[in-house]
């Protein structure tokens, strides 16, 4: 593996070695990508924890609905809606930032996207459907052009992590934001019940 050195620029190095680095780069991503994954099951925990407070909070208040007067029902209902609209966008941001299901990459960043055959198994597989095809086609790719696909393949990683890392900071704020009226519920049987 080649060592970086901070005084040279990628325009000094050779095909080789940029391939090289750009490969070194990709695996970046793998931990990155894994990263979010980790951020995204701690909120998925947290939002489920607090749905289910706030469903304890809302079958508590259903149980003793005689004991609230007009304004505590309505407030209660009211927190406990929001908190559960807001939680349950939180968990659709997180789940669809990791699990990235409605589009593959292609459709999402356009067909100006160029091919990252050999990096990327969707363009490979769609392009090169046998393996004789596969190993001829790779064979015969120059430095220079395995190093467009591989510049294409992290240039998509880079925007797939990107979009990612935006949808894990809505959730969060979503989730953060559904504690508000979470407390509020809690403040309202806790002045009741005490």
């Amino acid at each position: 593996m080649m060592k970086c050195k901070s005084d040279r620029k990628t325009s000094k190095l050779t095909p080789k070695e940029r391939l090289e680095l750009v490969c070194q780069i990709s695996e970046r991503q793998d931990g990155l990508r894994a990263s979010i994954a980790n951020r995204a099951a701690l909120v998925i925990s947290a939002d489920a924890l607090l749905l289910a407070s706030v469903t304890f909070s809302l079958e508590t208040a259903l149980s003793s609905a005689s004991a609230f007067n007009a304004v505590e029902k309505t407030t209660l209902m009211l927190a406990v809606g929001v908190a559960v609209i807001l939680l349950a966008l939180s968990l659709l941001y997180a789940t669809t930032g990791v699990a990235s299901v409605w589009k593959p990459t292609r459709q999402r960043y356009g067909n100006s996207l160029p091919q990252r055959l050999f990096f990327h198994a969707d363009d490979s597989i769609k392009t090169l459907k046998r393996f004789e095809v596969f190993r001829e086609r790779f064979m015969a790719s120059t430095i220079d052009e395995l190093l467009t696909y591989a510049l294409a393949e992290l240039w998509s990683m880079e925007k797939v992590y990107y979009d990612r890392y935006l949808m894990l900071i809505r959730s969060i704020k979503l989730l953060v934001l559904a504690i508000i009226p979470f407390l509020i519920a809690i403040s309202v049987l806790f002045i009741r019940f005490i």
